[in-house]
């Protein structure tokens, strides 16, 4: 075999590895597109493995969304049962995202299999899932959240992690997202996040740009959105009593969001049944 051949034959000998590298890479990009890709249907196996999953919220969150939609179009594995056991373990995942998603979920089940579970959820250390739990519990008029109820149609506080410098440049009736930094606490060594865990309204700022506050300094008061306050209201139109009326009626005062049509549609809707009580 002279040179010209052997270098010819190399180069043949490498264009199928180098193709089965781009096809190996092009699977698993879709592979890992259809696994975050929340509209990707999951059959039974994938849907349990997805449940259980503990290194990736967003492959859990895809889980409880799919269960959501069996739930809602009477899927027969479902209804069974057969998930119930694997969603209420979500009860103690670490991640704060994944266990919002669980207790929204199993609010939609018929059955109401995951009840304890909720009510346990009420006790979580993070905001959202305690109000998504009281919500859920609400749908099969269980009034054991009604206390996160009524916390949930309030602005709550958002605390100075740090003692330090307030750097922000919040200001009132600005919209805020969940996760997004209200602004930072600077210290000698270095500087906080100030983060918001809900998404919300600045209703109040309690401390100006560059104050040094004390750690755990109430550094703003953040008013709830409009899809938190729309799922709280027809919680409330389920298990609410009277004693809620004053709160749920200063809302067209009080919040934002509140004003917004379909609240103040939903806001009336809530007064009417719990005045009827």
């Amino acid at each position: 075999m002279n040179a010209t051949e052997a270098a010819g034959g190399g180069q043949r000998s490498r264009v199928p590895v180098l193709l089965l590298a781009v096809v190996g890479t092009l699977l698993l990009m879709f592979f890992a597109f259809r696994v975050n890709w929340f509209g990707a249907t999951l059959d039974d196996a994938e849907l349990v493995v997805a449940l259980r999953t503990q290194d990736s919220a967003q492959a859990v969150q895809h889980g409880t969304e799919q269960l959501v939609s069996r739930f809602a179009r009477r899927d027969a594995a479902a209804l069974r049962g057969d998930f119930a056991e694997a969603l209420g373990a979500l009860k103690q995942h670490p991640q704060w995202e994944v266990r919002r998603a669980a207790a929204w979920a199993m609010g939609h089940d018929p059955s109401g299999r995951n009840r304890s579970a909720l009510q346990d959820m009420l006790r979580d250390e993070d905001r959202g899932v305690r109000i998504n739990a009281a919500v859920a519990l609400a749908n099969y008029n269980d009034a054991a959240g009604l206390s996160e109820l009524r916390d949930a149609l309030v602005p709550f506080a958002v605390s100075a992690p740090v003692a330090g410098k307030f750097s922000t440049r919040a200001k009132v009736q600005e919209a805020v997202s969940l996760g997004r930094d209200l602004g930072s606490v600077t210290t000698a060594d270095g500087s906080a996040p100030v983060r918001v865990a809900m998404n919300g309204w600045v209703q109040r700022m309690h401390q100006a740009d560059g104050a040094t506050v004390a750690a755990g300094a109430v550094l703003a008061e953040i008013a709830p959105d409009a899809p938190t306050l729309l799922n709280v209201l027809l919680a409330l139109q389920l298990v609410g009593t009277r004693a809620e009326v004053a709160l749920i009626d200063a809302l067209r005062e009080t919040s934002p969001a509140g004003k917004q049509p379909e609240v103040a549609a939903q806001t009336e809707r809530t007064l009417e049944a719990l005045r009827r009580r």
